[in-house]
């Protein structure tokens, strides 16, 4: 991987190997990102980057060299070797291939623990422009305004636990259902540190996830997305409708994620994007 400056805060980052943006967002792991003019823009913590992907997989990024090593490398987990050459060992229907060939591209983000909480919290059993709405409401309602970019959209943090406490009794008047119960839960239980978040990185995958269920409203999909998709515990799989539904109607009922090992989480990235995208249409959706 190559970084060239190209202008002030401009840079271009080349020779990057099987990444697709575009797939990668969405892909179902984020809801704090947008589309405008062919250009995506996306947030982490109080960071917002502007990219575009060129056909050769080049991205031209609106980002410093030190901000992109800092934070955006990380973020969407380029160092980490997404070649097809670990699948190709094991035993594959002719399905499960196809979904790898069409899934190819996605990476797993790592992102901030409480945000992926918390968004997965208010947005459970939710479809994904209906999560989106509600994670942006949240944002806009209690979050910051992220003053540190040029980009002329303006774009705001993820509240705190602290802030959504701070406003418990509106976000109860959001429109999120039971929903507004488990988040205020969850803040509470990592504002008081009953729920560690800084600290679960030490744990292995089982505790790290008995530790979330601890929180009210957190169950398998939930503890399963955290440890996925902030961790970075990759035989993690959150085991959502869009999956279910694939494993049992698609793949026959007969296929188990646990064969892919630490390419499991990925595998199941793949299916959902297989299913979401349409690229398999159930007839009986």
């Amino acid at each position: 991987m190559r970084v060239q400056r190209i202008a002030e805060r401009i840079i271009r980052v080349e020779d990057i190997h099987d990444f697709n943006l575009l797939k990668t967002m969405r892909s179902g792991q984020s809801f704090r990102w947008m589309v405008s003019d062919g250009l995506v823009y996306c947030i982490t913590g109080d960071n917002v980057v502007r990219l575009k992907q060129k056909q050769d997989g080049s991205l031209v990024v609106a980002a410093s060299e030190e901000e992109w090593e800092r934070v955006w490398k990380t973020y969407f987990d380029l160092d980490h070797d997404y070649s097809q050459d670990a699948f190709a060992k094991i035993d594959q229907t002719e399905v499960e291939k196809r979904i790898c060939n069409v899934g190819r591209g996605i990476h797993i983000l790592k992102q901030d623990p409480w945000e992926v909480l918390a968004s997965f919290i208010i947005t459970q059993n939710c479809h994904v422009s209906r999560a989106r709405k509600i994670v942006g409401e949240l944002c806009n309602r209690y979050g910051t305004e992220i003053t540190n970019t040029d980009l002329g959209v303006k774009f705001k943090t993820f509240p705190s636990p602290a802030e959504i406490l701070k406003h418990g009794d509106d976000i109860a008047r959001m429109g999120i259902g039971y929903r507004d119960y488990y988040l205020l839960s969850a803040a509470e239980c990592v504002d008081s540190g009953i729920v560690p978040l800084r600290s679960l990185h030490l744990c292995n995958d089982t505790r790290l996830k008995q530790v979330l269920e601890r929180i009210v409203g957190v169950g398998p999909m939930i503890s399963n997305s955290v440890a996925l998709f902030a961790y970075q515990r990759r035989s993690a799989v959150p085991i959502d409708m869009w999956v279910e539904y694939a494993l049992i109607y698609l793949l026959g009922g007969g296929i188990s994620l646990r064969k892919y090992g630490d390419l499991a989480g990925l595998m199941q990235q793949y299916i959902y994007y297989y299913v979401r995208e349409g690229a398999y249409l159930p007839e009986n959706r």
